[in-house]
């Protein structure tokens, strides 16, 4: 009677190393997808070059004549989108530190039991 109690807890315990592998899994992706976005992120200084190709891009002012000014507005876009890439890049630094976490620990507590 004790081993077939045993058995049966380290059917749950293996279930459970193989659902924490899984959510390190999604985890993984969610911050591949992170990592993706702070990748894509473009630098727009809030003007449109040449003809206005939409309604709303008509809507936009163009580049400034005044040199400095132009390269302020270019620093500035430069800048916001340094920073939201950074904040994607944060999220998907922690979001892999759970993803490794959750997987080491499946990974030694598996060994451990004999699930593996």
């Amino acid at each position: 009677m004790k081993i077939g109690h045993c058995i049966f807890h380290l059917n749950v315990l293996c279930i459970s190393f193989a659902l924490a592998i899984l959510f390190a899994f999604i985890v993984g992706l969610r911050a591949a997808c992170y990592w993706y976005k702070a990748s894509t992120i473009k630098i727009d200084p809030g003007w449109r070059e040449g003809l206005p190709e939409s309604a709303a891009d008509a809507q936009r002012p163009i580049e400034p004549v005044e040199p400095l000014l132009s390269q302020m507005f270019l620093l500035q876009a430069t800048i916001e989108a340094a920073a939201k890439s950074a904040h994607f890049n944060k999220v998907a630094a922690r979001l892999t530190a759970v993803a490794v976490f959750f997987s080491a620990l499946s990974s030694v507590l598996g060994a451990l039991v004999g699930c593996q």
